[in-house]
């Protein structure tokens, strides 16, 4: 998760998982970490993430009066 929020946050395109100088950063830092296909964030983890905030924020809008 804290890798789709780097993404989002700071604007980078979901491609730069797939970026050599980002998976060789990655592989000085953990050398058996895989990150996740583009296409996994895209159809997997984005949709999950959206679904989390919305009811969390579901979940605070029911609070307003």
């Amino acid at each position: 998760m804290k890798l789709l929020f780097m993404i989002v946050r700071d604007f980078q395109p979901f491609s730069i998982v797939e970026d050599q100088g980002f998976l060789d950063f990655v592989a000085e830092l953990n050398p058996r970490y895989k990150p996740p296909s583009r296409r996994t964030i895209v159809r997997s983890l984005l949709p999950e993430a959206h679904a989390l905030v919305l009811e969390k924020l579901k979940s605070i809008l029911q609070n307003v009066e």
